[in-house]
């Protein structure tokens, strides 16, 4: 399910040759013509790409072309940062005043000169050979631009401050949490509450909107609210518990605590109060695991809560005798919401031929909010009757799904989004699940890969104003969640939902990898991440068949821009 995605990386390699041609280094003897013929040569495959990208997903010799184009792609980009850096390199310098020219000329002298010329002409061969073979395909040019918004039509590019405010059917749900928690007739000093449900129903959706209930302002002397999630570490979660508690000065003390230290702080901290936990994404089974952090937990003053989301029925039978369990939306809910994302008044549709339509389109969605939201956005681009009809009747058609497997549903959406911004989703498959994104080191992240190109529309921009609007167009379309604003309206951090990271996991296929626990890398890899790596060797990882050279942390295609064994690294 993996796929190629190439337009930005194409489009980046063709500017970067242009601006090689436009400077000094074009007076390299020997040189211009290959890299004129480079330039002329990978536009023509940019024209044909967003063409080859859309047909691979049922055509596997298509997917096999773009994937041998990938390789000669990451080889032109290895080959022009080698140009670069060679041009800059501290040996090239001949004076502080001279111009690039005359470095450029010293370093390209004799062997250098001849050796570059050559790799661009062997470069060159490959990829004509590649041109010649694309030809079975009959691919289509179609050039695409790299503006999100020149791509498609207007539409209000307007972030909601969350989508909370599209919640729709879970007052019932809602209530019936609340009465727990607000109920003071219960004997045990800790008493839980599991909430269950598939993932994308709005588990965690409904324990924020109860977290953040004005309500429990009063009632709880302390609210503490834990993400979870796959890796159950009864240590580690007691530590984020101890860390909500505590002051910011003294979280740095807790990192170092072992388990016994970490109880008898936590009942310190907790002991006499009446406090409200939130453990969200809790996916542990092992019953001996859930009952030793129950053991660990203090019960604080009678009429403490503790909420618990999770997918598994069995982990909340392991935590509790009764648990609130979230069903699909009604039919009547579903086209509420759908029509909320969408951005249609009632007016607009209800007993329209519309409202058949969305029905139909709704019937693969099963009442999974995320799903609907999803769709929702993706139908925001057509106007028409006719083109929400051929939606459902073509595109929307031809995905299989089980009951209760939403994927292919999200899958589609990620199949409408531009090339640039395929690959920006795909890449967050680096960050661990429940990771706070900061927006801003996220676009920082995508500049370094070349993800991020201008336009004509945006080239007064900088590439960070440009990379904004890639991260605002994802968040429009519910590729994140859990938006949080500074006072200004400004996103400061959000997370991927983890049915959202599993499918840009998916995606990205091979290109993208975590290192966890010193982990082998496969070949293919392009971008790797380390998660809770205390001591790693980055050599003793790389594939045999990549060999180091000399100027820095490089292997083959695998080019490693940051690099450090913390607790969540990037590359």
């Amino acid at each position: 399910m993996a796929e190629v995605i190439l337009g930005s990386v194409v489009q980046s390699l063709t500017e970067r040759v242009l601006l090689f041609l436009s400077n000094e280094i074009r007076l390299i003897h020997g040189v211009e013509p290959d890299l004129e013929k480079l330039q002329s040569t990978l536009s023509v495959i940019h024209g044909v790409l967003q063409d080859a990208e859309k047909r691979q997903v049922n055509d596997q010799s298509l997917k096999n072309w773009l994937k041998r184009l990938q390789d000669l792609a990451y080889e032109a980009d290895d080959l022009l940062d080698d140009f670069n850096t060679e041009a800059i390199h501290p040996k090239s310098v001949v004076g502080g005043g001279k111009k690039l020219v005359s470095k450029v000329l010293h370093l390209f002298s004799s062997s250098n000169q001849f050796n570059m010329a050559r790799r661009i002409r062997d470069l060159n061969e490959k990829l004509d050979v590649l041109i010649k073979d694309s030809e079975r395909f009959n691919l289509t040019c179609i050039r695409e631009n790299p503006s999100s918004m020149d791509l498609h039509r207007n539409r209000p590019l307007t972030v909601p401050c969350d989508y909370e405010r599209y919640v729709v059917g879970r007052d019932d749900d809602k209530k019936r949490v609340m009465d727990f928690l607000l109920n003071p007739n219960f004997e045990e000093k800790l008493s839980i509450l599991p909430i269950v449900g598939i993932g994308g129903m709005g588990k965690t959706t409904l324990a924020r909107l109860v977290f953040k209930d004005e309500r429990l302002k009063d009632h709880f002397q302390q609210k503490i609210w834990v993400c979870v999630s796959t890796n159950f570490m009864v240590q580690d979660i007691l530590r984020k518990i101890l860390q909500g508690c505590v002051e910011e000065s003294k979280k740095g003390k807790i990192a170092g605590m072992e388990i016994d230290e970490l109880h008898d702080n936590l009942r310190a901290e907790l002991g006499e109060k009446k406090f409200l936990l939130v453990l969200d994404d809790v996916w542990n089974e092992n019953m001996s695991k859930g009952l030793e952090l129950q053991n660990h937990l203090p019960h604080g003053a009678k009429g403490s809560k503790m909420l618990v989301t999770t997918r598994s029925s069995l982990v909340a039978n392991t935590m509790a005798k009764k648990w609130q369990e979230l069903s699909g939306l009604s039919e009547a809910e579903s086209l509420t919401l759908l029509m909320k994302m969408v951005g249609k008044e009632e007016y607009e549709w209800k007993n329209r031929d519309l409202e058949a339509i969305a029905k139909g389109i709704l019937k693969k969605c099963g009442g999974v909010p995320l799903a609907i939201m999803t769709i929702g956005r993706l139908l925001s681009f057509r106007f028409t009757e006719g083109e929400w009809s051929d939606f459902l009747n073509e595109d929307f058609s031809r995905i299989e799904q089980e009951e209760g497997d939403i994927m292919p549903t999200l899958k589609i959406s990620y199949d409408f989004l531009p090339s640039h911004l395929k690959q920006c989703f795909a890449y967050c498959c680096l960050f661990p699940k429940d990771y706070k994104l900061d927006p801003n080191e996220l676009v920082r992240l995508w500049m370094a890969q070349g993800f991020i190109l201008k336009s004509s529309t945006t080239s007064k921009k900088t590439l960070h104003d440009v990379g904004k609007e890639y991260f605002k167009e994802l968040v429009w379309r519910s590729f994140f969640q859990d938006i949080e604003r500074d006072s200004l309206g400004n996103i400061t951090e959000c997370k991927i939902h983890d049915l959202m990271h599993d499918l840009a996991t998916i995606v990205a296929g091979d290109s993208c990898t975590t290192i966890i626990n010193n982990n082998s890398l496969a070949k293919e890899v392009r971008h790797v991440s380390m998660v809770d790596t205390e001591s790693c060797n980055l050599i003793e990882l790389v594939p045999r068949s990549r060999n180091p050279v000399a100027k820095g942390l490089e292997w083959g295609y695998l080019i490693i821009e940051e690099a450090a064994c913390t607790t969540s690294s990037f590359c």
